[in-house]
């Protein structure tokens, strides 16, 4: 991040300390007045700040003391949003507002919160438009370069992305992405935007040489629940409690990430250390993981094909900034964001191209899936 000191110190208000934080040269964010809990979490969302571009920012984000309304203020959903004559606002679990105008997005646009607003509503949705309309798709994959190649790493939600980094990570690869890769078809080029991965317990089976590196608490969790596991699976089926006590015991017992208490969220840089790629990568390879084979296989994919599977993916990314979306044209029918309807559209086009000329392939695996399994089934495909 970088920090304008000569903006003053202050906390509220709208001349307060500037903060810009820049995705790779490509979208630029200002952030005014920002209490530290909202820098913290950008930075841990987007990961380190590029050094910012001589240009006005794209998204300016200002925290006010006030957001005076024009006109009658009303409700929509429940209080999850509200609208007055000119202004359309997201209301958080406190009832405090971020005032945005949704028409703007994907232009340069402002967002203003009030002060007790403790995080930023659709950030990565709303830069990823940014990025599509200068030509960019922010994708969600995970990718990784083994050998000096690119790879990107597509799928549904728990389709096997994280499972293929953790693979190569082990065997030599260095860190791109885990959730969302900037695709730039122009250049042939994959970014990766930072963000905190989700392990789950029974990945570091397959990777011991990241457990010492999570902080004490969580592996003390871990291995309280590995004992656990041990310990209900040992149990005699009829000592077992019956109905909703048996059910819950029986969740907390099972492999593939049932319960949230056996994940533990890490930065890249304290799993990864060193082996953190820097810069842009080439994109050489694409991947689909997918789920429901009985065992690991990689089969031939046509590029247009999985780029037409990411679109429906895209969208369901996508589907609470829509939501918010129908609530704006609710409140301004005659404010429409053309670029945010045709969106699907446009990323289709662009993936098309990115992806052409590629090899690509599916690659589906059991779930949970033994990483060497992964490792071993497409490590021919990436040379």
């Amino acid at each position: 991040m970088n920090v304008d000191k000569g903006a003053g110190s202050s906390t509220s208000g709208s001349s307060g300390e500037v903060v810009d934080h820049s995705v790779h040269g490509l979208v630029s964010i200002r952030m005014t007045s920002a209490p530290p809990v909202i820098l913290n979490k950008v930075r841990r969302r987007l990961g380190p700040s590029a050094e910012a571009a001589d240009a006005e920012p794209d998204i300016c984000i200002t925290f006010k003391d006030s957001l005076p309304t024009s006109g009658r203020l009303r409700f929509l959903g429940l209080n999850r949003a509200a609208y007055d004559n000119e202004h359309f606002y997201l209301l958080d679990d406190s009832g405090h507002r971020i005032r945005i105008d949704f028409e703007t997005l994907g232009e340069r646009c402002e967002v203003y919160c009030e002060p007790a607003v403790t995080s930023i509503p659709f950030l990565l949705p709303i830069i990823g438009l940014r990025l599509l309309r200068k030509g960019h798709v922010l994708l969600h994959s995970s990718a990784f370069v083994q050998g000096g190649k690119g790879n990107l790493v597509a799928g549904w939600q728990k389709g096997g992305k994280t499972e293929m980094l953790l693979a190569f990570m082990s065997e030599g690869a260095d860190y791109l992405a885990n959730e969302w890769t900037i695709v730039s078809p122009d250049e042939g080029l994959l970014r990766g935007i930072g963000g905190v991965l989700q392990i789950w317990d029974w990945h570091l089976r397959y990777t011991p040489q990241y457990l010492k590196r999570l902080p004490e608490g969580d592996r003390r969790r871990l291995a309280a629940f590995r004992l656990y596991q041990r310990l209900y699976g040992g149990l005699p089926k009829r000592s077992s409690p019956g109905g909703v006590v048996r059910k819950a015991l029986q969740q907390l017992s099972l492999e593939g990430g049932v319960s949230l208490l056996r994940q533990v969220r890490v930065t890249p840089e304290r799993l990864f250390g060193d082996s953190m790629w820097k810069g842009p990568a080439p994109l050489d390879h694409v991947f689909l993981a997918t789920v429901g084979a009985s065992e690991t296989r990689v089969y031939p994919s046509g590029s247009h094909e999985i780029a037409q599977r990411m679109i429906a993916s895209q969208t369901y990314e996508r589907r609470d900034l829509l939501a918010a979306y129908d609530h704006f044209r609710f409140a301004f029918p005659g404010r429409p964001n053309t670029l945010l309807e045709q969106a699907s559209e446009h990323e289709l086009q662009m993936l098309s191209r990115a992806f052409f000329g590629k090899a690509t392939h599916e690659v589906a695996h059991p779930y949970p899936v033994p990483l060497g399994d992964l490792y071993r089934a497409a490590a021919s495909y990436c040379t």
